[in-house]
């Protein structure tokens, strides 16, 4: 496919099929089954920021709360992440990895650090920052 800007959109959507097939190939790889990449969105999160109402986790992993809510659910089967009320206010449920959800920690960062060499192969720093720009704003022209 050219490169050119009336082709940005089948880029992005090229790119980010690609970005979801290495990922879940390299789970698998690591005996990790039946992932799908917004389910690593939200074990990034949690590893990241501990456990988080689920209002507060929709935001981070940019998901509307239905769709968060099925995400969670999945993962509290395979006994990966938690929900319980929130002490201070039962309104809020709050979301949580379990301790064989972190145990995936350093899975996680050793596909993300393979995933990061290989996209960025052969960009200079520089590049890096100009391209994270460029799809940034494209990204807030679109909101």
């Amino acid at each position: 496919m050219e490169r050119k800007p009336e082709n940005i959109l089948a880029l992005a959507a090229r790119l980010r099929e690609k970005s979801n097939r290495f990922l879940v190939d390299q789970l698998a790889r690591r005996g990790v089954q039946g992932f799908i990449p917004a389910h690593g969105d939200l074990m990034v999160a949690l590893f990241r920021h501990g456990p988080l109402p689920m209002k507060d986790l929709a935001k981070l992993i940019d998901r509307d709360k239905s769709t968060l809510t099925a995400l969670v659910d999945r993962l509290v089967e395979r006994g990966l992440a938690q929900k319980q009320k929130d002490h201070a206010d039962s309104r809020v449920t709050l979301v949580s990895a379990t301790p064989s959800g972190l145990a995936l920690k350093p899975l996680f960062i050793e596909v993300g650090q393979a995933f990061w060499k290989k996209l960025f192969n052969g960009f200079s720093e520089g590049e890096k920052i100009i391209a994270a720009e460029l799809l940034g704003r494209m990204n807030d022209n679109m909101s």
